[in-house]
């Protein structure tokens, strides 16, 4: 996967994103392959990095849009779903979408994206997981 990957400038995913993408596929390397080379072209051409850190997603995660919810212990989730460790805790168990809270006059509609994607990499990030 690795060397199908190899972009012009060297640089590749870490290998835990590559082991997502082979899993998320059923270990089948052309669609892996795929699946990766379009995260990258997406990364790339919206300027996010790639491996989104909470610092960049502090705004939108407090307008409780979405909640990742954990498989253990259920208190102090109104705590941590404006919390930037939140999302560095696990495994996730679910993925709650509160379209009520979209507001744009608060946040872009890009910021709300790069949220979804920054939960969905980080309930992703376990083996169990994915």
């Amino acid at each position: 996967l690795k060397a199908r990957l190899l972009s012009s400038d060297g640089v590749l995913p870490a290998d835990d994103f590559l082991r997502k993408c082979l899993a998320f596929q059923g270990l089948n390397l052309e669609v892996a392959v795929r699946t990766a080379q379009g995260y990258l072209r997406f990364r790339g051409a919206a300027g996010w990095p790639w491996r989104i850190p909470a610092a960049d997603v502090a705004k939108p995660m407090c307008t409780e849009l979405h909640w990742l919810l954990y498989a253990r212990g259920a208190a102090g989730l109104q705590d941590r779903a404006c919390s930037s460790r939140a999302a560095e805790e696990g495994p996730a168990a679910c993925l709650v979408f509160n379209m009520a809270r979209l507001d744009p006059s608060v946040c872009s509609l890009e910021d709300y994206q790069k949220l979804t994607m920054f939960l969905m990499e980080h309930a992703t990030d376990r083996p169990e997981v994915q």
